[in-house]
């Protein structure tokens, strides 16, 4: 019961003015010549105060994520949802196909990777998120339960995220979306995912994704930029959260600037399918992802870049609570939109 009604108390306490929630979390919040969202204030003094703290443990991670996302994440949508198995090379995985009301009979088509760290996640962790984001786009997404580290680790996610969107490719009619209309996108981990996917498909000669949808992606995972330092503590995603989750998911740290794991360090990046790429000012991933956008833009890939500066990372589940996290995905998934309809 308690569980069912933290969610409830938390947007009430979330509702208040502006004001009023800056003075409770202590007075405004500035870094690098921004603000941080009055309601994300509030809540990482929370989290200060209860002192929350995760687990090295991957199995009481996971249960973690799960857990603190249903605090913030909007209501789910209710639409058709269908599970679906993948064969892949490395056996088989599970997706969930989400198609919502009004979608065309011949859909366009989003094969989505969640985030999580390559750790953490899966497709109950962003269920509601996912349910918002086929809501807005009016078209079916195709969530993959891609597999996680240290279990598996890289390339293992990589590879399941190529073979899954051949699949998508290949099942077209099954699924009841169109073909030439497949786009790719994820948060995060999946953000990194969702890159490397379209490099390898140049590699493999394989037809590029309509739009590739990088919402705070890791593409250097080697922690070079200066927003790992700006941004190491305090907001969400923390360096030493970071080296955790690098540790489980990597053999070791020459693999980092692996441009099949790190797409920040390929040479090329002409050919790639178009990227809509979102961000946020308080972020350790905010610096690479504006360099790998600019690496884009050099080799002469059409790139629509924001930043969120308000922001967090992992906004994409927080658009229950947090009104600029949803104004943030509304507008992104407008522009996503625009791609995948053609």
């Amino acid at each position: 019961m308690i569980k069912k009604l933290l969610p409830r108390a938390l947007r009430a306490l979330l509702s208040a003015p502006p004001s009023l929630l800056t003075r409770a979390a202590g007075g405004p919040v500035e870094r690098d010549g921004q603000t941080l969202d009055a309601q994300l204030g509030v809540m990482l003094a929370g989290m200060r105060l209860l002192r929350m703290r995760e687990s090295n443990d991957v199995a009481k991670s996971r249960r973690g994520m799960d857990e603190q996302i249903g605090l913030v994440a909007p209501d789910k949508i209710d639409m058709h949802t269908a599970e679906f198995r993948i064969p892949t090379s490395g056996g088989a995985i599970a997706s969930r196909l989400y198609r919502p009301a009004g979608a065309p009979a011949k859909s366009p088509l989003l094969v989505f990777y969640h985030g999580g760290g390559f750790v953490l996640g899966g497709l109950d962790s962003h269920d509601a998120a996912v349910r918002e984001v086929a809501d807005r786009l009016g078209a079916v997404v195709l969530a993959i339960d891609y597999r996680l580290s240290p279990e598996h680790r890289a390339p293992a996610a990589i590879e399941d995220a190529f073979d899954a969107y051949q699949w998508a490719r290949a099942h077209a009619d099954e699924l009841g979306v169109d073909a030439a209309r497949v786009g790719a996108g994820g948060d995060s981990a999946g953000g990194n995912l969702t890159a490397a996917l379209a490099h390898v498909c140049k590699d493999r000669g394989a037809p590029q994704p309509v739009v590739q949808w990088l919402l705070y992606p890791a593409t250097d995972l080697t922690c070079s930029f200066p927003s790992h330092r700006l941004f190491a503590a305090g907001f969400v995603l923390e360096s030493k959260r970071i080296d955790w989750y690098l540790d489980q998911y990597t053999r070791s740290r020459a693999d980092r600037t692996d441009p099949l794991i790190s797409p920040h360090y390929r040479t090329d990046f002409a050919g790639l399918a178009p990227a809509v790429i979102l961000t946020a000012g308080f972020d350790p991933l905010r610096d690479e992802a504006r360099a790998y956008a600019d690496k884009l833009e050099a080799a002469g890939v059409p790139v629509d870049y924001t930043c969120a500066r308000t922001l967090v990372h992992g906004f994409l589940n927080m658009t229950g609570a947090v009104h600029a996290a949803r104004e943030a995905i509304y507008d992104d998934v407008e522009r996503v939109k625009v791609r995948l309809f053609g």
